[in-house]
């Protein structure tokens, strides 16, 4: 009996003694950091303040410790979406589940003007963060507010930080897993800048790569979004080299090609495993699908380091020519006409006289326009129709005489009526076109206004070209209808300048003479619609 009690004695100070050397061992051990010790490496410009609550009631058998709060203000957030929902959330430092929502959001100001907004304070246990911004859901960052004070929020941010808790789950790192996630995200869209490959904060000013942003959340919000975060989730692509996602994607890009046209030929070539635009892949081309989208069929084509969506170009050779009134040189395209050649400016005319409609200096968007009487350089002094001749060849030209409207003849044909120079000067035009069978009019020497024959030519011959990308017969087609098909393959667009002839796009329409009537033809409608347009003028 005395026995059993010594050793009885004997064991409960082994166990007292261990309890004891463990207690101590659980404080010191190096190896185990302190949950109030947060290592905070932030810019200068972030504010952190720590304050700790008061401890919970030790109980008899354990003791309960609280982490402190930290607050962080002046906290900038870049996003496309302004004075919309925000929240931030905080999130378990492990599995980066939402633990409850932080505090003092609410206190944020906007920037009017500014790509950013600024929270005054953000209160929060653990330093990764879930910040929000939109009501769709698709527009968050999970963050890490111990290394910056701004962060992007976009399409981007969204597809990277789901990525981002799959890798840290996945026994990653989370800045590790932050900066592969990103890099993910830029190559599943087919960019392997290396410009790109850096925080979205520090490419804030780079414009390119605020336009590659936009183009992905383009796409995501043409395509399917949940789709496409499951799989990049869980891939680090968004189709998991799945042949039928990748056809998805395909024919989805072919429908954006006129709408967002930029970065799309390189996340075409993705999609076809094409691999990067080097200089040894210059002038290669993909096959592309076809688009009821498209009015012509495209190519995708190694161009400087960029795989681009290219309308298919007719053949044509560029030159250039100077004015020598004023030293001017412009762009010219020469096109053989099925053994019938055309030589074309390929600018507009920007020669200054006094009858511009507005001077360059005062609006540039009106520099290359002028009026009737400017473009066909008519001697003021020369003695035009009376106003009733004028009213008689409104009638004959628009046909108006059945259930026509004499006073709006009256009106367009009246000395206070800039219009009236367009029609008083058919038969001086055409006294001109009858003795030299071209008007010069305000081009150079050697070079006159071309006439809607000619335009006829080159758009007969453009048409001819481009079959069977054309529907239907080019003679089915209305008026209107040719001239969209017309402007679209000659203007200088993001689908390349694929004839040489340099429209730009919003241009107003270059005058040509059609029945002795000058008209602005193929651009848009001038601001003051018959009596003014461009000059493009057509080699003799």
């Amino acid at each position: 009996m005395k026995i059993e009690k010594i050793l009885m004695a004997f064991l409960v100070s082994l166990v007292f003694v261990a309890c004891f050397e463990d207690n101590n061992l659980a404080a010191d051990d190096p190896s185990i950091e302190s949950s109030n010790d947060l290592n905070l490496s932030s810019s200068s410009d972030l504010n952190v303040s720590s304050s700790s609550e008061e401890n919970a009631p030790a109980s008899s058998s354990s003791i309960q410790i609280e982490e402190p709060m930290t607050t962080y203000t002046g906290i900038k957030i870049y996003s496309p979406e302004r004075n919309t929902f925000f929240a931030a959330s905080e999130l378990d430092s492990v599995t980066f589940d939402p633990i409850r929502v932080a505090a003092g959001v609410s206190d944020r100001l906007y920037n009017p003007g500014a790509s950013f907004f600024v929270i005054g304070n953000l209160s929060v246990k653990s330093p990764y963060a879930k910040i929000e911004v939109g009501y769709s859901g698709h527009q968050y960052n999970i963050v890490d507010l111990r290394q910056s004070d701004a962060f992007a929020v976009n399409t981007k941010t969204y597809l990277e930080s789901i990525r981002l808790v799959y890798l840290t789950n996945s026994g990653m790192k989370f800045a590790d897993a932050k900066k592969q996630a990103s890099k993910e995200v830029l190559q599943a869209f087919g960019t392997y800048n290396d410009s790109y490959d850096k925080g979205d904060i520090e490419n804030i000013e780079n414009q390119d790569y605020t336009k590659y942003i936009a183009f992905i959340a383009d796409f995501v919000e043409h395509s399917s979004v949940d789709t496409i975060a499951t799989y990049f989730e869980k891939c680090g692509n968004i189709t998991c080299d799945k042949e039928s996602l990748k056809k998805r994607y395909l024919t989805e890009a072919m429908d954006l090609v006129k709408q967002t046209p930029l970065f799309l030929g390189n996340f075409y070539a993705k999609m076809l495993d094409a691999g990067t635009c080097t200089a040894e892949k210059e002038g290669d081309s993909l096959e592309a699908l076809p688009s009821s989208w498209l009015n012509f069929d495209v190519t995708v084509r190694c161009r400087s380091g960029e795989w681009k969506f290219l309308y298919k170009e007719m053949e044509h050779t560029m030159g250039t020519m100077t004015d020598e009134r004023d030293g001017k040189t412009y762009k010219t395209v020469t096109y053989d006409l099925n053994g019938k050649t055309q030589t074309w400016m390929a600018e507009n005319l920007t020669y200054a006289i006094d009858s511009l409609h507005i001077p360059c200096e005062e609006d540039t968007e009106y520099c290359d326009l002028y009026f009737v009487e400017g473009a066909l350089n008519i001697d003021s002094s020369l003695v035009y129709p009376s106003t009733d001749s004028c009213i008689k060849l409104w009638f004959n030209k628009y046909d108006f005489r059945a259930g026509g409207d004499t006073m709006t003849a009256m009106s367009d044909c009246s000395e206070r009526e800039r219009r009236y120079f367009q029609l008083k000067s058919v038969s001086h035009v055409e006294s001109v076109m009858a003795e030299k069978g071209i008007y010069q009019g305000l081009c150079p020497d050697g070079w006159h206004i071309p006439t809607m024959n000619e335009v006829i030519t080159l758009s007969d011959y453009l048409m001819e070209w481009y079959q069977p990308s054309i529907p239907q017969k080019y003679e089915d087609l209305e008026e209107d209808e040719k001239i969209g098909w017309i402007r679209e393959i000659l203007y200088d667009s993001p689908l390349g300048d694929p004839t040489g002839f340099g429209l730009k796009r919003g241009s107003y329409g270059f005058f040509v003479i059609d029945d002795y009537l000058p008209l602005p033809a193929l651009g848009h409608t001038p601001p003051f619609e018959y009596i003014s347009g461009s000059v493009r003028c057509i080699k003799d």
